[in-house]
């Protein structure tokens, strides 16, 4: 626990390279410092996937609503979108702090490779470093798939909710539903993409943590 709570509060340390030579010579080595920064990034995935499902789901029972209850829910549906934009928010630095300090580890690894004295087991770590590298960059690409559906989605939930605002000053429940398969269908792949990074992250986390 106290590890952990130096890892975070020392990420905002600013640049990488020093934080990561103090983080090793305080015995926390980079393979440690990746992980937790996945655990990070996986956690910020999960909050921010929750609130975009509850959002989507709250946009949809907007549809059964008329007059004052209408209004009503469209306050909440502004407060439901910023919670959205927040969590999506938090995750593309952590992203970003996954691949900092991935690549510093990969580059080290392989570095050090030339270091082996026995040829079998410089093999070995070689074929470790393969595998290790391979489902980090599956995760990554994972990870910046999900990203890349973020800014549509919040574009979608902005217009629909731009919408229910607008049908709301009129008192008509016209239409409500005309744009909420939009909706869904702009919001559904981020979802889809968000749990299958989720569930790569904790892959790579089992691999690093020797489990």
């Amino acid at each position: 626990m106290r590890r952990s709570l130096i890892i975070a509060l020392l990420a905002l340390a600013g640049c990488q390279s020093p934080y990561l030579s103090m983080m090793e010579s305080a015995g926390i080595p980079k393979r440690e410092i990746l992980a937790h920064r996945v655990e990070d990034a996986r956690d910020a995935q999960i909050k921010a996937r929750y609130q975009f499902n509850r959002t989507l789901e709250h946009y949809r029972q907007v549809e059964a609503l008329s007059g004052a209850d209408l209004e009503s829910a469209v306050n909440d549906l502004e407060r439901d979108y910023q919670a959205s934009e927040k969590a999506a928010a938090a995750v593309a630095p952590r992203v970003d702090q996954v691949q900092v300090v991935a690549e510093a580890l990969f580059d080290d690894w392989e570095s050090e490779l030339k270091d082996y004295h026995t040829q079998s087991l410089r093999d070995a770590s070689a074929a470790q470093l393969q595998a290790t590298r391979a489902q980090y960059q599956d995760l990554l690409t994972k990870m910046r798939s999900a990203q890349s559906h973020v800014l549509p989605a919040l574009d979608a939930l902005n217009d629909q909710l731009l919408f229910y605002r607008h049908q709301a000053n009129a008192r008509t429940i016209s239409g409500l539903d005309a744009g909420y398969s939009t909706v869904s269908g702009t919001v559904q792949p981020l979802l889809t993409d968000m749990q299958r990074s989720i569930d790569g992250a904790q892959g790579l986390i089992q691999r690093l943590q020797g489990q």
